[in-house]
């Protein structure tokens, strides 16, 4: 997900002055980077989600904007007609298999939802010393309970897992990923290269905040019509589109490389809204544009009333408690 530039420190302080509101801000949002970028920098993960891509195995080779309106059974005119705006605008930017990776989604979200939900589940985090039960109710306490729901499983495996090759991101090693026909995240072996366990429980809180922002997606997220979809990724393409438009301070969007433009442009824009969401939860003084602001409040958090600089406290409390508890005491 994330790549370490050459100089990540020369990009940060060509942006800093834009992501805060006041001097006060901006030293208390400076201070939380620079610590922040020190622990990646270390690290040099990334993190991605192994889900459909644009694909020709997902083609829709005849009429494919009109299968799909068939697909949704959508049946007034003007509806359909806003539809097939939409979806030729998609086809547009990212070819017409973006068609057929909606559908693919829908499909398995239509699966999903005749699955039974339980509570989270978190595992395999004893192996790093840390309570699964204390990242639990770290997580379900401080987070919107409606992007929650969108997750299963939370787990880890002492794995290593090389990065794919579609953002040709070399030499970088997964950190965690998404996998959206269960519902599941996973962090792999590199979060054992943090010697500390601060660093361990801050890492793992900051790339969940990036993975839970994939989980809600319009790929991902269950409990949505294949026309909220095709409205989602439109409204968040644009976003990406406008100048100004938010960017990581890592560099890691703008950093993604594909021969494919389109295909290029579909991962940037799947990272930047997961890049929106993870700022939004790990350094809740940023200020992001009102369009920026507008999704997170519809897509994420769905209506959720939820004060992200509170949470961002709360949270910091349980890594406290989590450091004063000693794992093998403890069990």
């Amino acid at each position: 997900m994330k790549e370490i530039l050459d100089n990540p420190l020369e990009q940060y302080q060509e942006i800093e002055s834009k992501t805060a509101k006041n001097e006060n801000k901006k030293e208390k949002w400076t201070a939380k980077i620079r610590k922040a970028l020190s622990i990646f920098i270390a690290t040099g993960l990334v993190t991605l989600s192994a889900d459909p891509v644009l694909d020709s195995k997902i083609y829709f080779n005849e009429n494919h904007i009109g299968k799909f309106i068939e697909y949704t059974g959508e049946d007034n005119e003007i509806k359909q007609l806003e539809m097939e705006y939409r979806l030729k605008e998609l086809c547009e930017k990212y070819s017409v298999n973006i068609v057929g990776f909606l559908k693919t989604a829908d499909e398995g979200a239509r699966e999903n939802r005749e699955k039974e939900k339980g509570p989270l589940k978190v595992e395999g985090f004893e192996s790093l010393g840390i309570f699964n039960e204390d990242l639990k109710e770290m997580w379900d306490e401080t987070y919107p309970k409606n992007a929650l729901n969108e997750v299963s499983r939370v787990a880890y495996i002492s794995k290593s897992k090389q990065n794919v090759g579609d953002y040709n991101i070399s030499g970088q090693m997964m950190a965690a990923g998404t996998n959206i026909l269960s519902n599941e995240i996973t962090f792999f072996k590199s979060l054992e290269g943090h010697s500390k366990k601060k660093d361990i429980i801050g890492t793992a809180d900051w790339f969940f905040s990036h993975e839970l922002g994939h989980m809600n997606d319009w790929a991902h997220t269950d409990n949505l019509t294949p026309e909220e979809r095709i409205e989602f990724l439109q409204e968040v393409t644009q976003s990406f589109l406008m100048e100004g438009s938010f960017r990581d301070v890592l560099g890691y969007v703008d950093s993604i490389n594909n021969p494919d433009q389109q295909k290029q442009l579909f991962y940037k824009v799947g990272e930047y809204w997961a890049g929106l969401c993870e700022y939004y939860f790990t350094f809740p003084d940023i200020q992001f544009n009102s369009l920026e602001t507008a999704l997170i409040e519809k897509w994420l958090l769905k209506g959720e009333k939820f004060d992200n600089l509170a949470m961002k406290e709360k949270r910091v409390g349980y890594v406290k408690k989590m450091l004063e508890t000693n794992y093998y005491d403890k069990k």
